[in-house]
C-alpha cells in the first residue's frame, strides 16, 4: 500500500464539489451511477481487500513479505469482512422486520 500525505492531501485539495458535479447539465444520475452498480463496486472493493490480505499472509508464510505490509492488509482485510457482515446482519434484520409486518 503506497500511500503518502502529499497523495492524500492533493487528492483532498482536487475533491469535487457538489457544485461543480453535473452530469450531463442536469441534477438527474447517469446510468452508470445506479444503486446496482455502487453496490457492485463496494462489493468488488471488498473482494480486492479480502484477496489482497490473503495474499499477503501468503507471501508471509513464504517468508518474502514485509511483516508491517502484511499487518496492514490483514488488519484491512478484517474490517472489511466485519463491515460486510455487518451490512448482512442489518439485511437480514430488515427483512425479518418486513417480513413480520401485518397486512
Amino acid at each position: 500500500m503506497d500511500v503518502s500525505f502529499s497523495k492524500a492531501a492533493q487528492a483532498y485539495a482536487n475533491k469535487p464539489t457538489p457544485e461543480s458535479v453535473k452530469v450531463g447539465g442536469s441534477d438527474k444520475p447517469s446510468s452508470g451511477d445506479s444503486f446496482a452498480d455502487m453496490l457492485s463496486s463496494a462489493a468488488d472493493s471488498a473482494v480486492d481487500s479480502l484477496q489482497a490480505g490473503e495474499k499477503a499472509s501468503m507471501q508471509a508464510a513464504a517468508g518474502t513479505a514485509n511483516m508491517t505490509d502484511v499487518v496492514t492488509a490483514v488488519t484491512q482485510a478484517e474490517v472489511t469482512l466485519q463491515t460486510v457482515m455487518s451490512i448482512r446482519d442489518t439485511l437480514v434484520n430488515s427483512l425479518k422486520q418486513v417480513m413480520q409486518m401485518p397486512l
